[in-house]
């Protein structure tokens, strides 16, 4: 089987690995490349931090690797672990889902928390910090620049019909795949491919697009993805 891989180099490498273990043939075609980008952290003394994706963990100074994190993931609490952050609350792995756990937390929240994310969010979490009375601010730690085009590698593997599936980890790579396939015409091209999503959100940034199946992992880990890849065999 060969699968195409749509995330950052970076973080595609270790979804490389895990498919060739299982026998897999991985393509990689980034549709997002991060950019760092230098956080001002002048006034400001957090006493806690979030952060939403791993792009972001290089942002924290040595300073404040003692304060709480709240990490929206596994993957992301295992980076915040690898530079060295003391305490990491681990998320479900959903932006979306991680305020109930920071307010659970309150007694961590006392004073300014700082939320480290890309120029692209999902959820708004440091305005609702502040609708519910918290010091909140937001720093853009990277950027994510488009793809502005298809590889020759993927667009020949869709167009001689060697592609058996696509994985997808963020709604923002879904639209920008569907995107590039329309304005190369491929649009009719995924009646034999797969789709794999890490959740209904990204699912249905490319239901636009005719698949053999469209999935949805059962959880937000690569282990749930991968699992999901099988079910197309």
């Amino acid at each position: 089987m060969q699968v195409l891989i749509t995330r950052p180099v970076d973080q595609a490498r270790s979804t490389v690995a895990s498919l060739k273990d299982i026998g897999y043939q991985a393509l990689v075609d980034p549709l997002l490349m991060i950019e760092p980008v230098a956080v001002d952290w002048s006034g400001l003394d957090p006493a806690a931090l979030i952060v939403t994706s791993a792009n972001a963990v290089h942002a924290i100074p040595d300073k404040f690797t003692s304060r709480p994190v709240f990490a929206v993931g596994r993957a992301t609490a295992r980076t915040l672990d690898q530079h060295g952050c003391e305490e990491i609350i681990e998320g479900p792995g959903s932006a979306e889902y991680l305020m109930p756990i920071i307010k659970e937390h309150k007694d961590l929240l006392t004073g300014p928390v700082v939320y480290l994310s890309g120029d692209h969010v999902k959820a708004d979490l440091d305005g609702e910090l502040r609708e519910a009375g918290y010091e909140a601010h937001r720093r853009v730690a990277y950027r994510s620049v488009a793809s502005e085009k298809l590889s020759e590698e993927t667009l020949d593997a869709i167009e001689n019909e060697t592609l058996d599936a696509v994985t997808f980890f963020s709604p923002r790579s879904g639209q920008i795949f569907v995107e590039l396939i329309q304005e190369e015409g491929l649009e009719d091209m995924f009646e034999h491919v797969g789709a794999v999503c890490l959740s209904p959100t990204i699912a249905r940034s490319v239901s636009s697009l005719r698949w053999r199946r469209l999935l949805i992992a059962s959880g937000r880990t690569q282990s749930a993805l991968l699992a999901c890849l099988e079910r197309l065999e």
